[in-house]
């Protein structure tokens, strides 16, 4: 997480100033078709957090395959309790966590 924060805030602060490149104002909403003039440190930046980005996500959904697949060969009869998932996510203290959980990947496995 450290990783993706390290490079989120560059990359933020590059789009900021294409904005302003192109004419807008700090902080103002891109318009729709407008193009953007993007440098290429910030294509690089790009690049490197969509990366990062593929890493984690590969990381999370190994990390599920071993846990289901350890439970499925060590137990015969498993069950799943139906969670109201939309609603706990409402809850800001435990959205993150419950999100990286990824209930639904689980269910489908």
């Amino acid at each position: 997480m450290t990783q993706l924060r390290r490079l989120s805030k560059p990359f933020s602060r590059q789009m900021e100033a294409a904005k302003v490149r192109a004419g807008l104002k700090p902080g103002q909403p891109i318009p729709k078709g407008m193009p953007i003039p993007w440098s290429k440190n910030m294509q690089k930046t790009q690049r490197r957090l969509a990366r990062l980005h593929a890493r984690i996500a590969n990381i999370r959904a190994n990390a599920l395959h071993q846990w289901t697949t350890l439970r499925v060969e060590r137990f015969d009869v498993i069950a799943i309790a139906d969670l109201d998932v939309a609603g706990m996510l409402k809850n800001h203290q435990l959205a993150r966590q419950i999100a990286d959980m990824g209930f639904g990947e689980f269910r489908g496995q």
